[in-house]
């Protein structure tokens, strides 16, 4: 009986912990990729555009950017709304512990590693490099590449 409950305790702690962890405050946002500025110039140069088809292009990026506006403001409010309740979910889990266990979880939350990163945030901007033929992505089941082993 002690087993199942100590098992059953510290799969609680684990996974709150886990998700305590993984719901943390994300960073400000950031404008999203490289705009239409940086990117205009070498991709109308890349492809080679007429002065009718920027004009084009330049129109479809703004309608665009106005169709995602609100979008983005949702995304901002569901946050907001995603951070309240971790921190309610947060405040009734400490609720739960001992002072010991509090003791212990202060703690760990002050010693917690560095996040990882978020995806697609450790790129630089502008576009990939494999976006052009002179740089051709790697095709499905290449797999990685490993260099030779070197023998001494």
């Amino acid at each position: 009986m002690k087993k199942i409950l100590l098992t059953a305790v510290c799969a609680s702690v684990l996974t709150l912990s886990a998700g305590w962890a993984a719901a943390q405050p994300l960073p400000p946002e950031e404008p999203m990729g490289p705009g239409p500025v940086r990117m205009e110039e070498p991709l109308a140069k890349r492809l080679n555009l007429t002065d009718e088809q920027k004009e084009q292009a330049e129109k479809i990026r703004e309608e665009g950017r106005k169709k995602m506006e609100p979008l983005m403001h949702e995304r901002k409010l569901l946050r907001e709304e995603m951070e309240e309740v971790r921190k309610e979910n947060m405040e009734d889990f400490e609720k739960i512990l001992t002072p010991e266990q509090k003791k212990i979880f202060d703690e760990m939350k002050q010693h917690k590693g560095p996040k990882p990163p978020r995806p697609g945030k450790h790129r630089r901007p502008g576009p990939r490099p494999d976006h052009y033929p002179e740089h051709p992505a790697p095709l499905p089941g290449d797999g990685p590449v490993r260099p030779e082993p070197v023998d001494d």
